[in-house]
């Protein structure tokens, strides 16, 4: 296995970049895997840090370096682990000095503390999956440029048919009150089983913000609300996944806001749960001047509704009807 470490100071060429790297790879060690580690991004470090009169120019250059390689690795089917957002959101002033006191040595490079936080995080992964595959079958080793190997399967592409996959959308529209509670069962898009849908499916399933599989309406006057659930990355059933609320007046504004803070939750699904139930409860946002009622959910895998979060491979749009 190859493991990318990847900060997010490479500047203009980002995709070219990843890209060159992941052919040179599978051309001359196509039995290799990859895995793309993030150490960086705008989002945890550069905003909040302010420009000094001769100082560096701080990264990364462009808005989202991690989120310019996951469109790369989506496309070829390569795991991305993201630390800082597995860390989460860093709202508070005690997020921040640990990211810039303990993970950061500079505003690219982790000190030998946040190594240590990432070398973790591999183990931990790892060991997991080496526990699963000798409790299925026994594995064998084989050098990484052999090319004749039948113990391995091939490197896996972005097909056709794997292209409609992660294009697929599912839309439903569903409307209530302020002061109610929303619980309902949704059953996924036949393109969006969890274990069985497509005989090449793999193991690892990338999605990105603009897949919207539920369209949810909430009817009220004068304001527009969008909640987005992107899922950053998922592996064997795991993964990380932001969700985010922003919102416009239609009579001041032409732009969306955030409201409240981001939050970054943990995923974890069932291989073969087909169906998943949304809890959409309100939120009241009035102490920070904005009006009206917010709507957050959290999906549960039908096998075991009462369990911790857990978000389908799907980024989901909410839009408020005026």
């Amino acid at each position: 296995m190859i493991i990318v470490e990847a900060s997010a100071n490479d500047i203009g060429t980002i995709e070219r970049n990843v890209q060159a790297l992941i052919r040179h790879v599978r051309r001359n060690f196509p039995h290799l895997g990859m895995l793309w580690l993030e150490m960086a991004t705008r989002n945890s470090v550069g905003q909040r840090k302010k420009l000094k009169t001769g100082s560096i120019r701080l990264p990364p250059y462009r808005l989202d370096a991690a989120h310019d390689h996951l469109e790369v690795l989506s496309y070829y089917d390569l795991p991305q682990l993201d630390i800082l957002r597995m860390i989460g959101p860093g709202w508070s002033e005690a997020d921040w000095n640990f990211r810039e006191g303990c993970y950061f040595s500079d505003p690219i490079h982790p000190t030998r503390y946040g190594h240590n936080i990432s070398a973790s995080v591999l183990m931990f992964a790892i060991e997991g999956m080496l526990q699963r595959a000798e409790a299925q079958d026994p594995m064998t080793s084989v050098q990484g440029n052999q090319f004749n190997s039948s113990a391995l399967p091939p490197p896996m592409v972005m097909d056709t048919l794997m292209a409609e996959f992660f294009e697929s959308k599912f839309v439903e529209s569903i409307e209530f009150n302020k002061e109610e509670t929303f619980s309902r069962h949704v059953k996924a898009n036949e393109n969006w089983y969890f274990g069985t849908d497509l005989a090449k499916k793999p193991k690892t399933i990338m999605t990105t913000s603009h897949n919207s599989c539920i369209t949810i309406d909430l009817k009220y006057s004068g304001r527009i609300s969008i909640l987005l659930v992107s899922l950053f990355h998922s592996y064997e059933g795991v993964g990380i996944a932001r969700v985010g609320l922003s919102e416009k007046c239609t009579v001041t504004s032409n732009k969306f806001a955030p409201v409240g803070k981001e939050e970054v939750y943990d995923c974890l699904w069932s291989e073969h749960a087909s169906v998943a139930r949304l809890h959409i409860l309100p939120q009241d946002f009035s102490l920070l001047g904005h009006s009206g009622c917010a709507k957050y959910l959290r999906v549960c895998s039908n096998e075991n509704p009462d369990r911790g979060a857990k978000l389908k491979l799907f980024s989901t749009s909410f839009s408020r009807k005026t």
